[in-house]
């Protein structure tokens, strides 16, 4: 009897050392996938937020153009000012009636 409680304790040792390198190796499987999806995660992040800034950028590349194509309209606008006035006080230096010949009106 005690030669084969003997090999049933030996057996049980030989499956229970079995059943943690399973374990282990399922753990290390595990903290792998945990690793790969982790990594997966923050790329799919990143790509999000690239995204993002691409579009803010995007945005902000069109809002510029448009800014600086109001800007260059009036200055378009105060140079035709700046004419009218400058011909407007030549010609009434000048005593001419043609004061408003040619000069726009602004509000």
């Amino acid at each position: 009897m005690l030669v084969s409680d003997n090999e049933n304790f030996q057996q049980l040792a030989e499956s229970l050392k079995q059943a943690r390198h399973c374990l282990e190796k399922e753990l290390k499987t595990q903290r792998e996938q945990h690793v790969k999806a982790t990594k997966e995660l923050e790329n799919e992040h990143c790509r999000a937020l690239d995204e993002a800034a691409k579009s803010e950028l995007q945005v902000l590349k069109t809002k510029r153009e448009e800014a600086l194509e109001a800007n260059l309209e009036l200055r378009g606008q105060l140079e035709q000012m700046t004419k009218d006035f400058c011909h407007y006080n030549r010609n009434r230096k000048s005593g001419s009636r043609e004061e408003d010949s040619g000069a726009e009106v602004y509000s």
